[in-house]
């Protein structure tokens, strides 16, 4: 799973790099474009992509983190959308038949496929944000 960082600096975020920590080929992308590295360059650590991303940024001639300055490494929250199903009484499909608590609640990564797993005439498709988590 794709996880985001930012390189804050005084509460201001001075870059953000996005990768696969799970995936050693995963690339290293600083602020949306490419960079040299992979998530092995960073031993699948993100304080030391950083290490990398600033090293390198300074070598190309843009600097993130002044010589002077402190650092902290943060993961940002994404929400991203799933779907569940749930008929006209409140119920929700989940792996064991049907339950009416939401946290339960079998989730979706697609509409189609909710879509496929609506069993009655009653069944409806629900979107719903969370936040994605590691």
């Amino acid at each position: 799973m794709t996880s985001t960082y930012k390189i804050v600096v005084a509460g201001e975020t001075r870059a953000t790099f996005t990768a696969d920590f799970a995936q050693a080929s995963s690339p290293i992308m600083l602020d949306g474009n490419s960079t040299p590295f992979q998530v092995a360059d960073a031993r699948h650590k993100p304080s030391k992509a950083a290490e990398l991303l600033i090293d390198w940024c300074d070598s190309e001639g843009g600097e993130i983190v002044g010589d002077d300055e402190e650092y902290e490494v943060e993961a940002v929250a994404e929400e991203i959308t799933v779907y569940v199903v749930r008929d006209a009484s409140g119920e929700y499909v989940s792996g064991s038949g049907r339950t009416p608590a939401s946290n339960e609640a079998d989730e979706f990564e697609t509409r189609e496929e909710a879509e496929e797993a609506c069993e009655r005439a009653t069944d409806a498709v629900l979107a719903r944000q969370v936040v994605a988590s590691e």
